[in-house]
């Protein structure tokens, strides 16, 4: 039997609001804890959106039963509205691929004869104020922010779709992070597990105004894992695609609880760093209420091949430069932690990534799609041409200061606002690799330190505008003054690496540094250093 939820667009896509988001992207995780011991049910594996069960049956008559009890099971309560499909086949240990391929031919075809509108049969006058589309009620439980300081709010006006997505949403937030705790691990004395609250809103993850000039902007971090669905589909049994399953789970919760156990370095009780947040909010039946060191993040998509995490502008670089440093290296607390995965041939666990850099008022969804029309580039970089054991990491990000959208080609606005002979020559410095982006938080902070940004301007202006300038020439006399010219070569080394040439290295170098010159702190936190005293 397969599951899948199918047609997300019109269940986690169709609102802006955070927690009615997060909360159909958790109910469709969590959707096979719906199915019931009395359908008797084995499963093979679980992921983000889909599963697959073994289960004994007398005929194809029976099996359809039970995929129909099972489909209504998924349908209940929050997920009325989702469209999740199950579809079953006679399982043949001689050919698991060929029950595998015939079990996704199965689900796609009953997607495209699914209806795209599941009418609601709630009897109203009303609009729902989040989706703008299906009929609504007032809901008492459910407060928008006071009208007047200190009032209680109104009642917000919200279908039974979208009433159940959002306040699981709410329920479910500190569950899911808490389900990654885990009180074995090594570093858990010195480091210990956040267990406190989480920031409600993307306004109370991104301020923090003693960023200057990233308070109030977040990072959207998308990563997408190379080939992972071939990898799955080149198991031969239901064992190897379980152990695959459970590799990429306990990878992923290896990094989350790694990331949601960080410390002020002289201070491993205090738990207050700039990951922290506290200020008063209001609570969903109207009151006020002080929240104390709340952790800022947000996870939008989780399991399987894909994560979209929303962290602060300041904290971005960093995280992804620890996820492709340590994944597959964390130690967990089930099997499966490890870089590598055979199956008729080895594969280096590896991913393609983006991260958009924006203000925390940017719709949601447009950054989403971005991010991953961003990520195309990278995962073909890491792939392609490339032995399977060999795949290797690559990103790209965008900054988005003024605006918060690159129109219909963010491809040709991305070019136009390179250096104008990296747009002649046809370079590709825009995507780039996982390997080396640790040293760039250390160089980046030299340069700071050392280099105006006055300068940094007009160098940029000459590369871009005024190519017959000598800029090289302009560029390496004022390093030497700042006595930044070694740590210039260290960053034009990696920002620069696919460039064919000095003065084109040199260029993607100088834009990068302008690009990400507000985006790279270095830490005030300290993380477990794994490696060092702690192994996987």
């Amino acid at each position: 039997m397969r599951v899948e939820a199918v047609n997300f667009a019109s269940f986690i896509g169709d609102t802006f609001d955070l927690s009615t988001v997060r909360g159909a992207g958790l109910l469709l995780l969590n959707a096979p804890d719906a199915l019931s011991s009395e359908l008797h049910l084995t499963k093979v594996y679980a992921g983000a959106s889909s599963a697959i069960y073994r289960f004994q049956a007398d005929g194809e008559d029976q099996a359809a039963r039970i995929c129909r009890d099972a489909e209504g099971l998924l349908h209940a309560d929050g997920r009325s509205a989702a469209t999740i499909l199950v579809v079953s086949e006679a399982f043949d240990d001689a050919d698991f691929s060929g029950v595998m391929n015939r079990l996704q031919n199965k689900i796609r075809w009953r997607q495209l004869q699914s209806p795209s509108l599941i009418y609601p049969t709630l009897n109203s006058a009303e609009i729902d104020e989040l989706d703008d589309l299906r009929p609504a009620v007032k809901r008492a439980s459910r407060l928008n922010p006071p009208e007047i300081e200190g009032g209680k709010g109104t009642p917000m006006v919200l279908s039974d779709a979208t009433f159940q997505r959002r306040s699981y949403g709410i329920d479910q937030k500190r569950c899911f992070y808490a389900s990654r705790a885990w009180a074995g691990a090594p570093w858990a004395s010195d480091f210990p597990f956040h267990t406190g609250e989480y920031v409600n809103d993307f306004n109370q993850l991104a301020d923090c105004p003693g960023k200057g000039r990233t308070n109030g902007k977040i990072a959207l971090i998308y990563l997408d894992g190379n080939k992972f669905g071939q990898i799955a589909s080149s198991c031969r049994s239901p064992d190897e695609v379980s152990n695959w399953a459970n590799t990429v789970q306990a990878n992923q919760n290896s990094f989350l609880h790694w990331l949601l156990s960080l410390r002020i370095a002289d201070s491993p009780r205090s738990g207050m760093t700039s990951w922290h947040w506290s200020g008063r909010v209001q609570t969903n039946s109207g009151y006020g209420q002080i929240k104390n060191h709340a952790f800022r993040i947000e996870t939008l998509l989780w399991g399987g091949d894909e994560i979209i995490w929303i962290v602060p502008a300041w904290c971005g670089w960093w995280v992804l430069t620890n996820f492709f440093d340590l994944y597959g290296t964390i130690p967990w607390k089930e099997p499966g932690v490890e870089r590598e995965f055979t199956t008729d041939r080895k594969y280096r666990l590896s991913h393609g990534a983006s991260i958009v850099f924006s203000h925390s008022n940017a719709p949601i969804h447009r950054l989403i799609r971005l991010a991953k029309h961003l990520a195309e580039e990278p995962k073909r970089l890491g792939t392609h041409g490339l032995r399977t054991e060999n795949y290797q990491d690559y990103f790209t990000y965008q900054v988005l200061e003024s605006f918060d959208h690159l129109g219909d080609d963010p491809e040709k606005i991305r070019a136009l606002r390179m250096p104008y002979i990296l747009r002649t020559a046809g370079a590709d410095s825009l995507t780039l690799s996982g390997d080396g982006m640790k040293g760039v938080l250390a160089g980046m902070e030299k340069v700071r330190s050392k280099f105006p940004r006055s300068k940094l301007h007009r160098l940029l202006d000459l590369y871009c505008n005024h190519p017959d300038s000598a800029p090289n020439e302009q560029a390496e006399k004022e390093l030497k003054n700042a006595g930044t010219t070694d740590v210039f070569t260290e960053l034009s080394d990696y920002f620069g690496a696919t460039a064919p040439d000095e003065a084109l290295k040199n260029a993607a170098a100088w834009m990068h540094i302008a690009e990400l010159w507000d985006y790279t702190p270095e830490p005030d936190w300290k993380a477990c250093e794994i490696g060092k005293g702690v192994s996987a």
